[in-house]
């Protein structure tokens, strides 16, 4: 599996992994490249995304 964005991206892993990966992932198919979903995925509640966008005090473990 590959992940490719700029090194200073801002990306939060430890959010990543809580979420079980990101949504899609790019894998090789037959004759090229196909985007699959992640059946690990799962959705951040709307308590999580307040949060990160600073509408709260703290982000929920």
């Amino acid at each position: 599996m590959l992940f490719c964005y700029p090194a200073d991206s801002g990306q939060d892993y430890e959010i990543i992994a809580r979420s079980g990966g990101m949504r899609s992932r790019v894998v090789a198919g037959d004759g090229g490249w196909r985007q699959v979903d992640n059946a690990d995925w799962r959705p951040r509640d709307a308590k999580l995304i307040s949060a990160l966008y600073g509408q709260s005090g703290t982000v929920p473990a």
